[in-house]
């Protein structure tokens, strides 16, 4: 059985995946990894830097891979770019290359990355919620956004810190999707990820916005099952 590891966005949790399980199960095991200081781990204290991040979560993924394991990786947004750096993580420690790597929702490591986290929480929230991620309804619930801006502050404070000008090849074959209508990303950028992969790259992109991922949620698992199963 492929094991799929799913990296989550920044500000978001790995209960994002958690319905995965049962669409993508026979074939697949699906392995959401959760971040420091939120979901399962709340109470742990968030990563002081991006590399703090991918160690650790390199980390929980080796304790679910052996010698003859079958696996991929899947990240998006902020995720995606944990994605690239894990997969680098575990090629340099010796671990078998994933059958795949799927990047959805962002540009490849070498790309400016839009800040956003030196705004007022208040325009902060409003570049947020224009991504299409947040119902209207949580959005206007000051409760709940006072719980998940910190969660959010923390996660895009590394991740805007995050700086990679000459990123190391990818080896493997991988897929890179977004949503037509995503304004956090610059969609001519999307096809840089070909660049540093010396294997294939197929592009895809979707209707939707930045989380085309809820709203295209079918044709996303389409394309996942249709590209391991190859495999």
């Amino acid at each position: 059985m492929i094991k799929l590891f799913c990296f989550p966005c920044a500000g978001g949790t790995a209960q994002m995946y958690y319905k995965w399980k049962k669409e993508l199960s026979g074939s697949f095991e699906i392995i959401p990894v959760e971040l420091a200081g939120r979901g399962l781990r709340t109470g742990e204290p968030f990563y002081k830097n991006f590399n703090e991040l991918v160690d650790d979560l390199a980390g929980r993924v080796e304790e679910r891979i052996a010698e003859n394991t079958q696996y991929a990786l899947l990240g998006f947004s902020m995720g995606a770019l944990i994605t690239y750096e894990v997969y680098q993580t575990l090629k340099k420690k010796g671990y078998v290359e994933p059958l795949h790597l799927f990047f959805l929702g962002r540009e490849a490591p070498d790309c400016k990355i839009l800040k956003i986290n030196h705004l007022s929480d208040e325009d902060f929230l409003k570049e947020i919620v224009s991504y299409e991620g947040i119902p209207n309804e949580l959005s206007e619930n000051k409760d709940i956004i006072n719980f998940f801006l910190p969660v959010l502050r923390a996660d895009f404070k590394i991740h805007e810190q995050y700086c990679n000008n000459y990123p190391l090849e990818v080896s493997t074959n991988m897929s890179v999707i977004w949503g037509k209508e995503d304004k956090s990303i610059i969609r001519s950028e999307m096809s840089s990820w070909q660049r540093i992969c010396s294997k294939v790259c197929s592009l895809y992109e979707l209707d939707g916005s930045h989380f085309f991922i809820n709203t295209q949620e079918h044709l996303v698992l389409e394309l996942i099952k249709k590209t391991l199963i190859k495999k």
